[in-house]
């Protein structure tokens, strides 16, 4: 679940797919806008009616203007309308505007001569030309790149603000994605104490609903689960101790020794089914004290010295800090057991290994056996689970010893790891938490 908050954020997001989706199709549609208006405005049918409309406004201005035309009528219309004027006759001309170019310098015009009027652009500006005898008229018309440039940004402010408030909207509208995603996260971490909120009554909303509901389904099944596992252990005390005691009354040697393997057996099942249930108590919590690791794991070696293949340990001469002595050689026993269960008698020695590092202490357990599958190295852990399903005499167990252990771990904030190929043996690193040792020599 490392990738999940990266599913609700970056470029493989829904959310951004989907804004991403929403900012093409405006773009897209205000180009099929704008083109079919461009292609509406260059229709000839209509260009030649609006050019014949010009033309008819236009000479309505001239005799407005005046015979002869009007100067101050003309500057008048220049700031009624924005459309400037410049007048040219022989010997004489004059214009609205002083900066208004003469007809000698325009260049960039067509000729309507069935309209009588030239029309072209100079400099960004429409301009029309009429003849009225030897009287020339220019009228010249509002800067066209600034007219275009404003409206361009006025398009260009309102797409902004139109994909904002969508951006705005749309986020909103997906927050309970984010919130689903950190839910599944912490689910998947094993707090099913969690619940998604639900701020809607949409489809996501009906989703958190399912999703809270099936996890507090699983939280009810799993106590009821762990309840029972604990009411039986505890009632398998009392027969346990009986048959322990019933057991040194049978004569038969090979018999009760048979018998009393098998108690030994049912007997750290119930121990390790009590413990671990403590761990989850408020009640049964660690007991830490100042310990010296590395004489405890040496003191558990010792206890297997004569099982072969033995064990080889590597470590400091001492290493202390806090930690519950009990727990921990519980979960360093039942990795080591393990590693002997899986290792040939006759291959080598099962290697321990503790070492300070970074401010962590790491004990690395390695045993020389068949390995174990990489699509199996995350259900070790997991209580009743084995790799080998045929619980034979010769790998004994449950499938609670390691579950049990990683549970210890991570009650003292630590972790364990495992790595392992097939063929080349399994290391577990029991990782405690970042400490300052006391000790290392």
């Amino acid at each position: 679940m490392a990738d999940t908050g990266r599913v609700f954020g970056g470029h493989r997001s829904i959310f951004f797919k989907l804004f991403l989706i929403y900012v093409v199709t405006t773009v897209a549609l205000v180009a099929a806008v704008g083109g079919y208006g461009r292609m509406v405005l260059r229709n000839d049918d209509l260009r030649q009616t609006r050019t014949r409309l010009l033309a008819h406004s236009l000479r309505a201005i001239i005799e407005e203007l005046g015979q002869p035309p009007d100067r101050s009528r003309a500057v008048q219309l220049a700031q009624e309308t924005g459309m400037q004027v410049r007048v040219e006759e022989p010997g004489s001309s004059w214009a609205t505007d002083d900066r208004l170019p003469d007809s000698a310098a325009l260049k960039d015009a067509h000729v309507h001569n069935d309209l009588g009027m030239v029309m072209g652009h100079d400099r960004g500006r429409r301009f029309v030309i009429l003849e009225q005898g030897e009287r020339r008229f220019l009228f010249f018309f509002g800067d066209k790149s600034r007219f275009e440039a404003e409206h361009l940004a006025v398009i260009i402010v309102l797409i902004g603000l139109i994909l904002g408030t969508s951006y705005v909207v749309v986020r909103r509208l997906f927050r309970p994605l984010d919130w689903l995603g950190h839910g599944v996260e912490e689910i998947a971490a094993g707090n099913l104490a969690h619940q998604v909120p639900v701020r809607s009554r949409d489809e996501l909303g009906r989703l958190t609903v399912a999703l809270n509901d099936m996890v507090t389904r699983i939280r009810a099944m799993l106590q009821a689960r762990d309840r029972l596992l604990l009411d039986v252990s505890h009632e398998l005390r009392t027969p346990l101790t009986r048959m322990k005691v019933a057991l040194e009354f049978i004569k038969d040697e090979p018999g009760r020794n048979t018998i009393q393997q098998e108690v030994r057996e049912l007997e750290a099942m119930v121990t390790e089914l009590l413990e671990s249930e403590r761990l989850n108590s408020g009640y049964g919590g660690l007991q830490k004290q100042e310990t010296d690791l590395v004489a405890v794991i040496r003191t558990l070696a010792d206890v297997y010295r004569t099982q072969k293949p033995g064990i080889r340990i590597d470590a400091p001469a001492s290493l202390t800090f806090a930690l519950d002595q009990h727990r921990a050689t519980m979960a360093i026993r039942n990795v080591v057991e393990n590693a002997l269960k899986h290792t040939a008698p006759d291959g080598e020695p099962v290697e321990i290994r503790i070492e300070k590092t970074s401010h962590i202490v790491r004990v690395s357990v390695h045993d020389h056996g068949p390995g174990i599958p990489r699509e199996e190295q995350g259900l070790i852990f997991e209580p009743f689970y084995r790799v080998d399903k045929s619980r034979t005499r010769a790998t004994g167990g449950y499938g609670l010893g390691l579950s049990l252990a990683k549970k210890i771990m991570i009650a003292h904030g630590g972790d364990i790891l495992v790595d392992s190929q097939p063929g080349l043996g399994t290391t577990f690193s029991l990782i405690f938490p970042p400490c300052d040792p006391l000790a290392v020599r």
